[in-house]
């Protein structure tokens, strides 16, 4: 994937915090709502499906006011 990203080692911190935070469901992604993998509030962090992350990174990348609007986001 992009940049590494989903290789990280932060990734099992993600997930580790969505399942504290009930939020985690079997082949989720997580979502960093604003943007930065850096914010790990739980406030920043959403369960999308593959899809819906996609989409959710499209918008954010080509459409940041569809992105405001989006009820995932």
């Amino acid at each position: 994937r992009a940049k590494g990203y989903l290789r990280s080692s932060n990734t099992s911190l993600h997930i580790d915090i969505a399942k504290a935070m009930g939020i985690w469901f079997e082949g989720c992604e997580i979502h960093h709502i604003d943007g930065s993998v850096f914010n790990n509030t739980k406030y920043n962090l959403v369960a999308l499906t593959t899809e819906g992350h996609r989409y959710a990174h499209t918008l954010l990348r080509e459409d940041k006011e569809a992105y405001r609007a989006c009820p995932c986001c």
